[in-house]
């Protein structure tokens, strides 16, 4: 039923229950957190002539009060006296021969919730049809589907395994009889599985001392032999009946009330008679979901092929500009790469000047060095300092000592590097550079100042 529901556009769905006694009504209002029931109420109704008007007036006052909205949809959940009950036939059994109507003026629906191979037969007369749907329809709700008062039930009998379970469901509404517990109000049956095979309302001395002879004759008037021959039976109710049960478990039925089993027939799965399909509807709304979502997609589709020409068009004067533009990225980089070697020229140029002294220190350690057999084999010249090393005889070394370099003090013994102690140079020598001289013409004033106050001081007696 879930699914049939789901795509409900009012939000709203009622659940009506009809026995001879009252009318039970469970209002469901669907929220961002799923279904949930908002109102619940039981209504009594009275026998006779004025049933139906006074089912329709108690209904219009519960839709008033709730304010439902118009077209609410309707599930209604009817006894055996208006939703009958045929039995399964036997295999070559025409269903006419099972209805008390011609087919033409009945509406059916299989019962597939034990999926036997011959499943019972849920109907309702066309005139009862007629009826509730003028009813549901002067209400403002809209009539969806019909339930057997049996299948509140079907599930329970279905879980007591076994062949033949027999219900006695307690009338809605209390009697003037005073008893501890509501007498049985109706009679179910049922086969393997929880499949259906009878229900009927209970009625007058049915409900207490001919209970037992009730059900013998209802047993009996099963097609084809008895389905618990053999087999154990069991009996769900309120309340132990009395008299004589043989062949009869009696096991307590389970205490929930009515709300609650009509709340759990509506998440159910079970099918009734569908009066008006919403699957038609549900799946003109997934066609109209896919011819949106189709439009929708077709539309993106433009866009992104417009977008994609756009792209293409821009990739294009891009490149158009990069193709203009390259001739003088090309100039710009070949004199961003004259620049660079220019600076590295002036950067050169600002080290040699720097290091001038070093290299003056190297020229003049050329210029004084002896002659050969004399050879120079190590030289390192600082700014401030000159080392160096080479291969000779005595003679060399006494002239290096004798003549010195102009500018540098006098040259001292070097200890020989690692690398050059297998050659074994004689020469080995280091010298540290002088600072500089003042020129002549400035040293001698300076000089006449620093004897100007000896000049000036008297003699000493």
């Amino acid at each position: 039923m879930r699914l049939r529901t789901f795509s409900d556009t009012p939000g709203h769905q009622l659940v009506l229950s009809l026995t001879p006694e009252s009318l039970h009504l469970l209002h469901l209002q669907r929220s961002a957190l799923g279904w949930r029931r908002v109102h619940q109420e039981q209504r009594p109704l009275p026998a006779g002539d004025t049933f139906l008007a006074e089912l329709q007036t108690q209904l219009q006052q519960c839709v008033q009060q709730w304010r439902l909205p118009p077209l609410t949809r309707a599930h209604w959940v009817l006894a055996g006296d208006i939703l009958g009950l045929t039995a399964p036939a036997q295999p070559g059994t025409p269903a006419s021969a099972l209805l008390p109507f011609a087919a033409a003026d009945i509406r059916s629906q299989p019962d597939l919730f034990a999926r036997s191979e011959h499943p019972a037969l849920l109907w309702i007369h066309r005139d009862w049809l007629a009826e509730i749907e003028r009813i549901s329809e002067q209400c403002g709700l809209q009539l969806v589907e019909l339930y057997a008062r049996a299948q509140l039930l079907q599930r329970e009998a279905a879980r007591a395994g076994s062949a033949l379970t027999v219900v006695l469901e307690p009338a809605s509404a209390p009697t003037a009889e005073p008893a501890s517990a509501p007498p049985p109000g109706l009679l179910h049956i049922y086969g393997p599985g929880g499949a259906l095979l009878r229900s009927r309302v209970l009625e007058g001395s049915e409900r207490s001392s001919a209970l037992a002879d009730v059900l013998q004759a209802e047993l009996a008037a099963l097609p084809g032999p008895p389905p618990h021959e053999g087999a154990p039976a069991q009996l769900l109710s309120a309340s132990q009946p009395p008299g004589d049960w043989p062949n009869l478990r009696w096991r307590a039925l389970a205490a929930l009330s009515e709300g609650e089993r009509l709340w759990r027939l509506w998440r159910s799965d079970l099918e009734g008679i569908v009066v008006r399909a919403t699957h038609e509807e549900l799946s003109g709304k997934l066609k109209a979901l896919s011819v949106a979502l189709g439009i929708l997609g077709t539309l993106a589709l433009g866009a992104m092929i417009w977008h994609d020409g756009q792209l293409q068009q821009q990739i294009d004067e891009d490149s158009a500009d990069v193709r203009r533009d390259a001739p003088r990225v090309a100039a710009a980089q070949a004199l961003k790469q004259r620049t660079l070697h220019m600076a590295d020229s002036v950067q050169a140029f600002e080290a040699l000047q720097q290091g001038g002294s070093a290299l003056d220190g190297l020229a003049l350690l050329t210029r004084q060095f002896p002659p050969p057999p004399a050879t120079l084999l190590y030289v390192r010249a600082e700014p401030g300092a000159l080392a160096f090393a080479g291969s000779g005889d005595e003679a060399s070394v006494q002239a290096l000592r004798e003549r010195g370099l102009p500018g540098y003090g006098p040259l001292q013994d070097l200890p020989v590097p690692d690398f050059l102690a297998d050659s074994n140079p004689a020469i080995h020598l280091q010298t540290q550079k002088l600072p500089p001289q003042p020129p002549a013409d400035t040293a001698a004033p300076a000089a006449a100042a620093a004897l100007a106050p000896e000049l000036q001081r008297p003699p000493a007696p």
